[in-house]
């Protein structure tokens, strides 16, 4: 699976500052964490995840980790916290799960994640093809691109 990861957070840049999320599931709970470092990001700096989904089952928690500006303490950053359910896996279809009961409202928090399903996250651009589907080239052959519209990203 892919989520975009959006950290919305006064006094913190998502841009430069560190964050990581744990992922955790199962029974008995297994867990994976993800660092910032190891996630796709595209020429804009949105950050996607990629969730291994092949041995996972159940409820799907994630814990992101960040730090913010702080200047009431004498460290001048405290960690914050942001725990949400974001997925559920199963071999079986299960129509019945309350989607607030399961996975919180999303005001709730201050990390949003939005399953991604295109092939192609890590870049705003796409090869201009012909109508024959094959990509033009410059006279130095290269590549010619354009940036995706919003129909194009989800």
């Amino acid at each position: 699976a892919k989520y975009e990861v959006v950290i919305n957070h006064e006094d913190y840049d998502q841009q430069t500052d560190p964050f990581h999320i744990e992922l955790k599931w199962g029974i008995p709970e297994q867990s994976l964490t993800i660092d910032r470092s190891e996630m796709l990001h595209d020429e804009d700096g949105h950050f996607f995840m990629l969730v291994p989904t092949a041995n996972m089952y159940g409820l799907i928690k994630a814990t992101c980790h960040y730090m913010v500006t702080d200047s009431d303490l004498n460290a001048g950053t405290r960690e914050e916290i942001d725990i949400q359910n974001i997925g559920f896996v199963t071999d079986s279809p299960c129509a019945h799960l309350d989607r607030h009961l399961c996975f919180g409202a999303p005001e709730d928090n201050h990390v949003l994640y939005t399953r991604i399903y295109r092939n192609d996250a890590k870049t705003l651009y796409m090869g201009v093809r012909t109508s024959e589907k094959e990509l033009v080239l410059d006279a130095d052959g290269k590549q010619i691109r354009v940036r995706k519209s919003k129909k194009d990203l989800y």
